[in-house]
């Protein structure tokens, strides 16, 4: 297996407080790998670290085999962490052009205009950056991340102020990156129905650990459909269940929520459970997304924390 990125027992620590834990993150080449957690979670410390703006309290950091301090893997790199660094009285052309100059990259004109044209900005644009919408300054975020042609980009946020239309656009720009030039993304979003839309691998970090790693298919196979059934009293309406239906596969969750992963008819459950006096006080399907995994598993890794799903 080919890491672009590998970490080993990463941790990174703040007077004595610790903001990442023993991390160990694999990104494969290829990968547009999906980076989440909530705020505070230790994405944005995380991203810093490899990208050599942060130095590790402890633990290793590998990138295509190297140190990420390597002159080599830097080249190879594009970073929009948090905010693109703009020069606020400069268009977006200018600021490209400062970004390739200390690059040190050659003749840039050609490839600054295509990359503008890339995340739909106006080479042309005399507009100084400091009158830019947040969407206008992440689309130009972008485009210099792409200057040099990385093999590696590394975004923190990269959707964060643009409307859906510039969500869409953006996704199909990294897509296409990813696809057709090969490119390795590693991208973190909170917006995650978004997100589900083009990783192909994930990462879930939580209180600075990584808590899961796993690929879109092994995501699509725990992301079950399920029938929801909240009663006064779970815990009697599932033993009912289980002798008058057949019911064996489900959860019962400490607020009053039965999750059942059968084949079950709704009318059915209702009628067996209001025979027997237990009132239904909601009865739906549910349909997963990755959003709902998501909450689900910091739901699950809290309740296992205090003691509490019962699984049958």
């Amino acid at each position: 297996m080919e890491y672009v990125i590998e970490t080993q027992n990463l941790c990174k620590s703040y007077r004595g407080k610790a903001a990442v834990s023993s991390l160990n993150m694999h990104v494969q080449k290829g990968d547009i790998y999906g980076f989440i957690g909530r705020n505070g979670a230790g994405k944005s410390t995380t991203l810093k670290m490899l990208c050599n703006l942060a130095h590790p309290t402890e633990g290793s950091i590998s990138l295509f085999g190297k140190s990420p301090d390597t002159p080599s893997v830097r080249r190879r790199m594009g970073v929009l962490i948090e905010t693109a660094g703009l020069e606020p009285s400069c268009s977006a052309h200018e600021n490209m052009v400062l970004k390739a100059l200390l690059m040190g990259i050659v003749d840039p004109e050609k490839q600054i205009c295509q990359l503008l044209r890339l995340v739909g900005l106006n080479p042309g644009d005399k507009k100084k950056a400091r009158h830019f919408s947040m969407g206008m300054k992440q689309r130009l975020g972008i485009a210099m991340a792409l200057l040099g042609g990385p093999d590696l980009l590394i975004l923190d946020e990269p959707i964060n102020g643009l409307d859906p239309e510039g969500m869409n656009e953006v996704r199909r720009i990294l897509m296409d990156l990813n696809r057709k030039k090969g490119i390795t993304i590693l991208i973190s979003s909170h917006i995650l129905g978004e997100l589900s839309k083009m990783a192909t691998r994930y990462g879930i970090i939580k209180d600075g650990c990584l808590i899961q790693e796993l690929s879109s298919e092994e995501l699509n196979d725990k992301c079950r459909d399920y029938l929801c059934v909240k009663t006064a009293d779970s815990k009697k309406a599932s033993v009912l269940l289980e002798q008058q239906l057949g019911l064996s596969r489900y959860e019962v969750h400490p607020n009053g929520e039965i999750r059942i992963y059968q084949k079950l008819d709704s009318s059915a459950v209702t009628s067996v459970l209001t025979s027997a006096d237990i009132s239904v006080q909601a009865i739906y399907t549910h349909h997963q997304d990755l959003e709902g995994y998501f909450l689900e598993l910091m739901e699950q890794n809290k309740s296992q924390e205090k003691g509490g799903i019962f699984y049958a």
